[in-house]
Parts: C-alpha cells; structure tokens; sequence
C-alpha cells in the first residue's frame, strides 16, 4: 500500500449500522512509519502496526505480509496461515488460499493449517465455487475437488479450458476432446485433430454451422459431426471429406432430397434426424424415370402424355420422373437456352385432377422432411423460373405461401413454427405456419436469438435507427404467436445461466467466458440479462435487464466486473478505460475517471488509487474513509 508519510485512518459511517450485528467486527488498514496495522471504526488500534503490507479483512481473514513472506490473520492478530510464503491467493471458499512457496510450487491450504493440496505444482487456479482447482505441473493440467480432497482430471492435458463455443475442452497430445459441464464426465475422448495455422492465424477445430446445432469436425479416424454438447456423432468416420451439401442444385439436376439433409461426402449424404444422423446412398434420392408400361403414359412423337381410359388428360412433356406416389415431375427442355422447366403434374388415379399441373415452371423442388413440420403434413419449397421462392402445399395443392420471395429460410420452423422470408437486399419477415400467416414487416435480420426459448421469448435482430445501437432486437412471445412490442435497444442478448452452472476460467478466451461466469454467480438477483449496444466507432458496451427487459445498467460500458455475492458492486470501465463503480442498483458510486484505479469492494470498502497515486479508501456511497491524523 502507498505510505503518504502520515497515519492513514479510514473511518466509514455504515460500519455503525453493520458493527453491532456483524460476526466479524470491521477493522481498517493503518500505517504509521512504513508499516501497517488495524484499527476500528472508533479509531481504536486493534492489530499494532507490524505488517510490510496489509489487505482488507474479508470474512475475519486478511492476508498480510511481513519480512517479504505472506500469511493470513484473524482479527485478533493471529496468524491463521503463517507468513512463510512468496504469494497467497483468495479463493472462491473463505477458507482456503492458494500459496507459493519460495521454489514457485503452489498448492491449497486450509485455515486450520493442512494442506489440502500440496505445495508442489506449477499453479493453481479457481475453476469454480464447488471446490474445483485447475492445477497445472510441467505443461500439463489436471482439476481437483479440495471437498472430496480428490482428482476428477488427472494432470495429462495440456488444456481444459471453455471455447469460443462455450463447450468445455479438453487437449491431449493436440487432439481435443469434450467434458460434461456438469459432472466433468468425458463426452468425447480427444480425437479432434487441432487446425493448423494458416498464414499466421490459428483456425478453429470447431465452427458449428449458421441455424444449426452442428459442426463437421476432422477426428484420427477421418471425419465426423458434432454436436453442441461436444459428442461425437457418427459411430464410424467418414474417409471422405464431410461438405455441406447444395439440396437445390442437386435437385435441379434430377434429384428429390428432403430438406432434412446437411452434408454429403462423395456418394453419401447424411441427414438429421432427430438429435443423430442417417447415413444413406445419395442414388437413393435420384428421380426415376417412369415405367410408361404401368402408369397409362402414352407416346406422341417426341412429348410425353398421361392417359386416363385411353384419354389424354395431361399436357406433352419431354421427360416424366417419378416424384413420390401421387406426383410426376413433367420436363420440357429449351435446346436454344439449354435450360428446362419442370411441372409437378398428378398421377394418383383416385385423384380428380389426374394430369393436372398443380405447380408450374418451376426449377427446382425440395420436399419438407416431416421432423421440420407437422408428421401429417407434406410440404415443397419451390423455386420458380424467375427464382423465386414459395412453399407448396402437396396434399392440399396450393401454396401455403407464394412463389414471391428471393429467399425462404426455415432453421426455425421445427421448433417454433417460423419460416423466415427474404428479399433480394436481405431484410426478412416471419410467417407462423400456426396462425398461417405473416406476422412481422420485412425489416429483419436472418438472425434470431434463441437463448431465452426455455422462457418463451425469441428476440428478432433488426438495424437500429438515429441513436440506436446498429443492431435492435424485438421481443417475440412464442406462446402468444406474436411481437411483444418490446425492444432492447441492443443485441447478443444473454440470460443469466443458473448459480454453479459455469465455471471460472484463467485462460479464458477474451472477456465474456468470466463475466458470463461473475454474472452467475455474484449479480443482484433481478439481474437476468446481459446485452450489448453498439454505439458506432467501435464501441460496444455491456448493459443488463430484468426479466421484463428493463434497462437496470445501461450498455454504455466497455468492461463490467462483478465482485462477489455478498457485495454486488459493479466495476466499470468507459471506451478509453477510465475506472469507475455502480452500486447493485445501477446507480454510479465512485464516478468514471475520478480515480486512477478502482479495486473490487471488499467489506463495505472501495479501495481507489488516485491521479498521484495514493491509495484512498471509500465507502459504499463513494464517500472519502481517508482522513490525515
């Protein structure tokens, strides 16, 4: 700490309110001639200034130093771990440090003096509030449980770390593999080979796809599917390259593959079907001609006719396929533009309209796989001659929506009943096949933000106007079918994930794996979502709601820290990262840029350092403690 040259007394009025029910009684850092003791809020000297350096007591424990060496005291002046090590660390549990020792080995000790784990290893980090360490030796990482005094991981990864998925990772001999959040069971065994860099930049093993649940992965064996809880998904890998697969052009080109299919690998095409995939010949899905013989088609030079009772009750084509049971696909080929356009004609000869065109001059046909839709439902996306999309409606033959539109998306449709419709310039509108109808403007982002889905409420992206942040959402109630009429002037909206569900992470991937963690864990309870306002220029600031999305800190912050559940403050810093605190209310403590430092509230204390760099000490009002005797 500072030494201004004087007796430094920090004295706070709300330790009147606190000193008479706390446990633990509040003492205050002073110095007197380089060295540091305690005194109370009376100014009474409690612990006799003896210490090189003393940290504010947390929990009736205070880590100070003295002859270079680092130990823990109560508040009676005893020493609770005594001064013998180079470095001592708070945890997440009030009685247990992690320490160093002078040959730079780090291990646990527990207040009552034993080592929960020895002072043996490289260092040891917090992984999370249940007593988990992430321990580290020789390159090398393991986690231990300091309650069952146990190794759930031994030390033979080279990294168990969240990813830019938030999927927890495991890494052995540059192979990844995944773990159970939860329970730190293995899903995955490491077998995902690490990309290489390219041109000096690393690339990601894992990149799931847009709208899907899934991300093709190269394993030892070749390649695979993963999934987003880290499983892989094929019992065999497959030799052959994994791709996306272009269901349009394949079935402009004499195919009929449903819209359940995502990847193809030479002759393989895997489609989803339910949370696993099914791996099928892709000539299974190739229209067959039609056996003229059986189907009553008659011959008239070089067209094609469906005959019904030796009458012709059909238009000429140049060729007929077999679409499914009641349909032909009719083709009449233009040798002048070598294009051709297709017909989907009747052939069910129960049918009233054998021979009819229900849909015409269309290029391209893809059938609705029924786990996308209603099981009694049988759905086509059609695209017509002029490119333009619509949904047909196969049993009840008309369209459900018109062949009007540049682009028809429908990674929604299975699980919230939405098909997104698109323009040429890419601003989008929803249809609810429930209420059968469009229920938005075409203002839209393809963009829909799913993390609150579990609550009922989908948050649809759209650009911001004037002083907006570049991105809005709108609040859409799924169990109402409609907008809220709601709007968060922001986006990558958050819901605060449930106490114990994450972990802290020392070597987490930029800010947001601990914040997403401190949220969790150390937030005023009416905090439930955290987002962010783009404001232009690169400035992208953090704000958060309650659960009826009102705005309790603006997202006009660069930085947020949360410092512990006992004492929610709020650390915040601005875009030129100048300090400052909230209260739990959102309300400004300690004002942004007052202070050269702002260090987490520990007891009702705010600790500051100011522009000449001397140390000050704040109450939970921003009011100076500091006073020169």
């Amino acid at each position: 700490m500072k030494n201004n040259n004087s007796i430094l007394f920090f004295l706070f009025s709300l330790l009147l309110s606190l000193g008479a029910n706390a446990q633990n009684k509040a003492l205050i850092p002073i110095e007197q001639n380089g060295l540091w003791g305690y005194c109370d809020f009376s100014r009474n000297i409690i612990i006799e200034p003896q210490f090189d350096d003393a940290k504010l007591f947390d929990n009736g424990l205070a880590i100070v130093s003295s002859n270079n060496k680092y130990g823990v005291i109560n508040q009676e002046g005893n020493w609770v771990i005594s001064n013998k090590y180079n470095e001592i660390t708070s945890t997440l549990a009030n009685d247990e440090f992690i320490v160093t020792t002078s040959k730079g080995k780090s291990g646990i000790i527990h207040t009552n003096g034993n080592k929960v784990l020895n002072t043996k290893y490289d260092s040891v980090f917090v992984f999370d509030e249940r007593g988990d360490y992430l321990v580290f030796n020789k390159n090398q990482c393991g986690l231990y449980n300091t309650n069952d005094q146990n190794w759930i991981l031994p030390v033979k990864y080279t990294e168990i770390a969240y990813d830019e998925n938030s999927l927890l990772r495991i890494t052995q001999a540059n192979k990844i593999g995944f773990l159970n959040a939860e329970n730190f069971q293995i899903v995955s065994e490491p077998q995902i080979i690490v990309n290489k860099t390219r041109g000096g930049v690393a690339m990601k093993a894992v990149v799931f796809d847009d709208w899907t649940d899934f991300s093709v992965v190269r394993t030892d064996g070749g390649y695979n599917i993963l999934n987003k809880e880290g499983k892989v998904l094929l019992d065999t890998s497959s030799p052959q390259k994994i791709e996306e697969i272009d269901i349009e052009l394949y079935n402009a080109n004499g195919y009929n593959i449903p819209s359940n299919a995502m990847y193809v690998a030479e002759d393989q095409i895997f489609l989803a079907v339910g949370d696993t995939f099914e791996v099928k010949n892709i000539e299974e899905y190739k229209l067959k001609a039609v056996d003229y013989d059986g189907l009553g088609i008659l011959q008239k030079g070089d067209k094609f006719y469906i005959t019904n009772l030796d009458k012709t009750v059909s238009e000429g084509y140049d060729s007929l396929f077999s679409f499914n049971k009641d349909y032909l696909q009719g083709v009449n080929y233009n040798p002048a533009s070598g294009t051709s356009t297709k017909s989907l004609v009747v052939i069910n000869k129960k049918d009233a309209d054998l021979g009819k065109e229900v849909v015409s001059n269309f290029t391209t046909m893809i059938s609705y796989s029924n786990d996308d839709i209603n099981k009694d439902q049988h759905w086509a996306l059609v695209i017509s001659d002029k490119n333009k999309q619509g949904i047909f409606d196969l049993d009840n033959k008309k369209y459900i929506i018109e062949a009007k539109y540049d682009y028809i998306f429908t990674p929604y449709l299975k699980d919230y009943g939405l098909i997104m419709l698109g323009d040429e310039i890419g601003n989008y509108a929803f249809y609810n096949v429930k209420t059968n109808k469009v229920i938005s403007e075409m203002t839209y982002t393809p963009t829909v933000n799913t993390t609150a889905a579990d609550k009922g409420i989908l948050f649809f992206e759209k650009n911001g106007k004037g002083s907006q942040s570049t991105k809005v959402l709108d609040v859409y109630s799924i169990k109402e079918n409609k907008l809220t009429g709601k709007v968060i002037n922001g986006y990558d909206v958050k819901v605060r994930a449930a106490k114990g569900s994450l972990h802290f992470n020392p070597k987490h991937l930029g800010w947001e794996t601990n914040l997403a963690y401190e949220f969790s864990e150390f937030a005023p309870d009416n905090f439930e979502y955290m987002y962010v306002n783009d404001h232009g220029h690169g400035e992208i600031g953090i704000g958060f709601l309650d659960k009826d999305f009102k705005e309790l800190v603006p997202a006009n912050y660069a930085t947020v820290s949360f410092a512990s559940e006992k004492e929610p403050y709020i650390k915040v810093t601005d875009f030129m990262f100048n300090e400052g605190m909230l209260s739990p209310k959102g309300e400004v403590v300690v004002p942004i840029g007052k202070f050269q430092e702002v260090h987490p509230i520990s007891d009702g204390i705010i600790p500051v350092v100011d522009k000449n760099g001397i140390q000050h000490f704040l109450d939970k009002n921003g009011n100076e403690l500091t006073v020169n005797n």
